[in-house]
């Protein structure tokens, strides 16, 4: 924990605490709280639980605000461990705002902290922010948030929730100007009323997602033995988030998708899906996946028809989804794009294969950031076949969709032929072109999307009492 917050950037006074004194990355260790010059904004307490209440108790005395407890071994522990929680909250009444215990801490990208526990993680800055009970869920998110590219504005693990809880959290997150989506992970709501007032409150501002574990009897199991949650209906808090306007999933990397898309793309004005694709068998896909997920193949007119006729081969299809029948060269690719986005019968865009294809011969490669590389060969062998960075070409797409997406305000969503290194590019403008990994992902992320963008409509125009019955 100390070393990502020393090597997390955090400018503020870092002040190690250990009966030994000495020296800890390069910090002076205090032997005791009383010996710190200066009363603490917060204190990170890394100890066993009796002894974390102890170190609470001194707070108190101490004046310091704020405390996150990591220790396990407290209300999910059994009776013992219940009654030293009901202690530890005692103590924090006495004027503290505690975290945990039982989490892996917080990060708040945007002033440098980086105060999670037990892992080496650096999540990129960015306006998704992440609540969560489980401190593995919350610790995973952040991994693939980092290896993906999505930026982090803050993460907050409140563990047992024995004094701040998750709708807490939220309730903050609600008016943090720096996040524009919010994850939440929770197998408990001791107030679900409050929970659900709460999110109501939040959703027309921006969207949240919420992942609900323990909503079958052998999870409800599960999540008592490491959290001590009892977990409730998972009828009723579906129908509850649903008034509310809280999208729900069942899986973290799908959750960390619709958070980058929430984020980072225009919100999709109606249902109307234009698709360009590579190749018939993905556009065949896509098409089934959005009768699935309640979207439509948009209806190209005869104009959009006739346009595309200038640009593609004679044999293409003539509908949608438009397959360019491998007519890749040149600007083929973003023209097409470009005809299908700004035509009024679309509200969005889905590419498929028109980046990660392999490649032959030597290609100009990029980093993700938009840097040129050094030129390289690159085999099209299937050995070869695995994540990469994009080449010049692909970043050149990529950023002309951007640029659609700032012109016309319509999302715009990629999805490669081989896996690409990143998530998001958000170095290429206001909106970041967002890849997923599959024609499912990127249609139920925009189905998603239109449920959120109708759900938030609908309560603006007839009030919440009115939308919510």
């Amino acid at each position: 924990l100390l070393r990502n917050i020393v090597e997390g950037g955090y400018r503020g006074a870092v002040y190690p605490v250990n009966p030994r004194g000495g020296e800890i990355f390069g910090r002076r260790a205090f032997p005791s709280l009383n010996d710190i010059p200066e009363p603490p904004d917060l204190c990170l307490i890394v100890l066993e639980a009796e002894t974390s209440l102890s170190v609470v108790e001194r707070c108190v005395e101490r004046g310091v605000p704020a405390a996150i407890v990591i220790a396990a071994g407290f209300s999910e522990a059994g009776p013992a461990g219940e009654n030293l929680e009901r202690d530890l909250v005692a103590a924090a009444r006495g004027g503290i705002a505690l975290i945990g215990p039982n989490c892996m801490g917080v990060l708040a990208n945007g002033i440098g902290l980086n105060a999670v526990g037990y892992v080496t993680l650096r999540p990129p800055k960015g306006s998704v922010s992440v609540v969560s009970q489980s401190g593995n869920i919350g610790t995973q998110l952040l991994m693939t948030a980092e290896g993906r590219g999505v930026g982090i504005e803050k993460s907050i693990s409140v563990g047992n929730q024995a004094l701040i809880t998750a709708a807490d959290v939220l309730d903050y997150l609600a008016d943090d100007e720096a996040t524009r989506a919010v994850i939440v992970y929770v197998e408990e709501m001791e107030d679900g009323r409050r929970f659900f007032d709460v999110a109501r409150r939040a959703t027309p501002k921006k969207p949240i997602v919420l992942m609900y574990g323990g909503a079958t009897e052998a999870g409800s199991r599960a999540a008592a033995s490491h959290t001590g949650a009892m977990a409730g209906s998972a009828d009723v808090l579906a129908a509850a988030m649903w008034q509310a306007g809280v999208i729900t999933t069942t899986d973290p990397d799908e959750s960390l998708d619709l958070a980058a898309c929430l984020a980072h793309l225009p919100l999709p004005r109606g249902r109307r899906v234009g698709v360009v694709t590579l190749g018939g068998g993905w556009g065949v896909l896509t098409a089934d996946e959005l009768v699935r997920n309640g979207l439509s193949l948009a209806e190209l007119p005869g104009e959009l028809l006739d346009e595309l006729d200038g640009v593609l081969p004679s044999f293409w299809s003539r509908g949608n989804p438009v397959d360019l029948v491998a007519s890749v060269e040149g600007d083929v690719p973003a023209h097409v794009l470009e005809l299908l986005a700004c035509c009024p019968a679309v509200d969005s865009v889905i590419t498929l294969a028109l980046i990660g294809s392999p490649s032959s011969g030597r290609t100009g490669r990029t980093n993700g950031q938009g840097d040129e590389a050094a030129l390289e060969d690159a085999s099209p062998s299937l050995s070869a076949l695995g994540s990469r960075d994009l080449n010049a070409g692909e970043h050149a797409f990529l950023r002309r969709a951007a640029e659609l997406m700032e012109q016309t305000g319509k999302p715009i969503l990629s999805v490669p032929l081989i896996p690409v290194a990143h998530t998001v590019f958000a170095d290429l403008g206001r909106f970041a072109p967002v890849v997923l990994t599959s024609p499912r992902a990127a249609v139920r992320a925009l189905a998603r999307m239109s449920w959120y963008v109708e759900r938030r409509g609908r309560r603006a125009r007839c009030g919440p009492a009115v939308a919510d019955e």
